[in-house]
This record gives structure tokens, C-alpha cells and sequence, in this order.
């Protein structure tokens, strides 16, 4: 069930033992809801994590970071299973390169690139406390 306690506050640090505690709830939220991605204070809790729906699997992304993005950015039309049933367009970096911990506490880093990169930007905001419709609301 997606729960907004949390959703309009910037997340806090976390740690593998704990975010895996809310692995496969998130997941469950995920998926039921169609999702591609899903930030942890959207299923009701205030650790900074999130998880990405990518070939293979499901990724969870602990303590992230955003260690270099393109020049080259693209308007995106994105929804939210925050906000369902609207979209909005907003700008993203084509590419990102996002350094993490994964569960197993070992420290990742990878390229993502179109809408993978534009879904890690969409949850990263998510666990800043930003929305989608943010972006038109504070124009």
C-alpha cells in the first residue's frame, strides 16, 4: 500500500539489516501497483532507499549518490504511484552515474541511462521530499 507519512521529507541514512526489513514489502508495493521504481517513503518509511526494477531483477539502492550526470537532458512524461492517474513532464539528465550500498552492504556503482536514469532521478527526488508535480507547483 503506498503511505505518504513520509513523503514530503527528506529521508534519513540507513543500513542494509534495516532496509531489508522492508525489502519485499516494497516490492509488493511496487508490483501491485505497476511500478518501474519505488522510494521507500512511499510504502511508509523514512530510510533513504529505494528500488529500480531492472532485466534480472529487482535492485535496492541504500544511501545513494548521484557521482556524475550528462549535459544532455530530455523532457520526460512521468507518473507516480503517489500520484495516480496524473503525469507531468520534467526535465532529466539522459544519464546518470549513481554509487550505493546494495543489501549484502557491499558498495555498487553503475550507469544508468533513458528511463532507468530518469526513475533513479524520479526516487532520489522522492527521498528528498519532491514530487513530480513539485516541479510545476513551484514555478
Amino acid at each position: 500500500m503506498i503511505d505518504d507519512t513520509y513523503l514530503h521529507e527528506r529521508t534519513e541514512d540507513t543500513t542494509p539489516e534495516k532496509a531489508i526489513s522492508i525489502f519485499q514489502e516494497m516490492i509488493m508495493d511496487m508490483v501491485t501497483n505497476r511500478g518501474i521504481g519505488l522510494a521507500a517513503n512511499q510504502s511508509g518509511y523514512n530510510q533513504r532507499t529505494f528500488i529500480i526494477a531492472l532485466p534480472g531483477g529487482v535492485e535496492m539502492c541504500i544511501n545513494h549518490q548521484i557521482i556524475w550526470t550528462s549535459k544532455d537532458t530530455y523532457l520526460n512524461t512521468e507518473g507516480c504511484l503517489s500520484l495516480p492517474g496524473n503525469t507531468y513532464q520534467v526535465t532529466r539528465h539522459e544519464q546518470v552515474r549513481l554509487r550505493w550500498t546494495n543489501l549484502l552492504g557491499h558498495t555498487q556503482t553503475r550507469k544508468f541511462k533513458g528511463p532507468q536514469a530518469a526513475c533513479v532521478q524520479h526516487e532520489m527526488d522522492h527521498l528528498d521530499g519532491i514530487t513530480i508535480k513539485d516541479y510545476h507547483e513551484n514555478k
